[in-house]
């Protein structure tokens, strides 16, 4: 949509002004805009919709209205721009997420077959669940309807896929992240080489859980 309007509007204003500047707030559309407006050689800027002015009592939110406000908090020089990764950056965004999406499937599954066993009375004697004990005793469960069984089975199939495709994504992240540096060109530190980014404490999410290949920082 933004693509069929955009010469439009770039002949429209270029008459006026060599080199226009745009703004817009961060949002699930990505940065595929910012962009193609720098590319064309305008300046864009990305603003947080957290970090925007905004006076009190006003309530009334439309799309008039926004770009209205944001053009004047634009030109007064009141936003606050966040920075906006590249394209290599952002693949390596989607990579965290789809791995966080494998880590909530693997949760979700573990949850249902929990449900499931005890819905029928079968508990596991041991101290920690899901360890190879654990997943011994899994595969030496035997219900006497075959509809159980089977449901059994096709629970076990989907934790089992879902931890295969964690570990898959969490070596997919480990062999680029070796390579990320800073904004300065400077490469990490040699005490925190050993880990890459995504698996320090600080930049991880408290309720994930640590890779399996990958040391925990004490």
């Amino acid at each position: 949509m933004f693509a069929a309007h955009a010469n439009f509007w770039f002949g429209t204003l270029g008459r006026q002004h060599d080199r226009l500047g745009f703004c817009y707030e961060a949002g699930p559309c990505g940065y595929g805009v910012h962009r193609q407006l720098v590319q064309a050689g305008h300046l864009c800027s990305v603003v947080a919709p957290s970090l925007i002015p905004r006076r009190a009592g006003d309530r009334v939110k439309t799309d008039r209205r926004d770009a209205v406000s944001l053009a004047q908090l634009h030109r007064a020089g009141e936003l606050t721009a966040i920075w906006v990764p590249d394209a290599a950056h952002e693949a390596m965004r989607e990579l965290v997420r789809a791995r966080l999406v494998a880590m909530h499937a693997v949760r979700r599954g573990r949850q249902q077959l929990s449900g499931f066993l005890l819905r029928h009375g079968r508990t596991y004697d041991g101290k920690e669940t899901w360890t190879r004990s654990y997943r011994l005793w899994l595969a030496g469960l035997r219900f006497e309807p075959p509809a159980q069984q089977i449901v059994l089975q096709n629970y076990i199939a989907v934790v089992t896929d879902a931890e295969r495709r964690r570990d898959a994504l969490g070596e997919q992240i480990r062999v680029p992240a070796a390579r990320v540096v800073d904004g300065a060109g400077h490469g990490p530190c040699r005490r925190c080489a050993a880990w890459p980014w995504w698996s320090r404490r600080r930049w991880w999410p408290r309720w994930a859980t640590w890779p399996a290949s990958t040391p925990r920082a004490s």
